[in-house]
């Protein structure tokens, strides 16, 4: 049986994000401890990095930052993706595991952003229904795969959808109208406007429109961390991305043939 959102807030170190814990009545859960300090049945995780500084007052992470934030970003994605598409990923870990990587600038994290994103680990139903078509209540039907590609500079999102209906695989692409909050209150708004077939051909839903809003806990280099917020009929909850470098390739080595994505766009190679 699904959780029920509780009020609690778990605060994530000096960026002030915060976590909605997702708990069923009555469960008793041990009280998160403050970052730095581990929790009571784990090994300590160590203060959460400030954002690099470089020499001579130079912003920004140094060479050897950006190669640990890899390899935390690495360990976050291995501890936390277990469950897959649709687990229920429990808040205090996430809170404590999202706690041990660095603080990133607002402005680096909103750079973060763009890309491909492949969804590794997430809440199951309702957070499914938000971001893709929801036909996955289908008899004999799951989400297998989903990917989030997000352009801030041409305010677009696509969200691909890859269903298993027995043996057969169907590709849904919903097609989003992209904006974010300020820097430093960044919200994710993506209202879905249509959907695209595999050629990249746009169908609009005829005036119909949803929207999906959530807010980034976490955007690095490898690993993006959002919070799905409810709407008036789904609850939300949380969802954890790798990010994809090669979406087109992935598309058709799942799915066996070529399909349609956005272009692609250029990072900086870690150093």
């Amino acid at each position: 049986m699904a959780a029920c959102p509780a009020a609690a807030l778990v605060a994530l170190g000096a960026t002030g994000i915060a976590l909605a814990a997702a708990r069923g009545p009555g469960s008793q859960r041990p009280t998160a401890a403050p970052p730095g300090r581990g929790s009571p049945s784990g090994p300590p995780t160590g203060r959460r990095r400030p954002a690099g500084r470089g020499g001579s007052g130079r912003a920004g992470p140094s060479s050897a930052e950006r190669k640990a934030d890899l390899r935390l970003e690495g360990e976050f994605l291995q501890k936390m993706s277990e469950g897959g598409i649709g687990s229920q990923i429990e808040a205090l870990a996430l809170a404590d595991s999202v706690a041990a990587l660095r603080v990133l600038p607002p402005s680096q994290k909103r750079q973060n952003l763009g890309g491909d994103w492949r969804l590794a680990a997430s809440d199951a139903g309702d957070l499914l229904v938000q971001f893709g078509s929801g036909l996955h209540g289908m008899p004999f039907t799951a989400v297998s795969d989903m990917w989030l590609s997000l352009r801030p500079s041409q305010k677009e999102s696509r969200t691909t959808e890859i269903l298993q209906m027995g043996p057969s695989k169907i590709t849904n692409m919903l097609k989003g109208e992209l904006s974010l909050g300020a820097v430093g209150e960044e919200e994710i708004v993506m209202e879905y406007v249509g959907m695209v077939d595999n050629n990249g051909v746009y169908k609009a839903t005829g005036g119909s429109t949803r929207k999906v809003t959530a807010s980034p806990l976490y955007a690095g280099e490898r690993v993006l961390v959002l919070r799905i917020k409810p709407s008036d009929e789904r609850k939300g909850g949380f969802a954890i991305f790798e990010r994809e470098d090669d979406l087109a390739r992935s598309l058709r080595s799942t799915v066996g043939e070529d399909v349609a994505v956005l272009p692609q766009l250029r990072r900086a190679p870690a150093r």
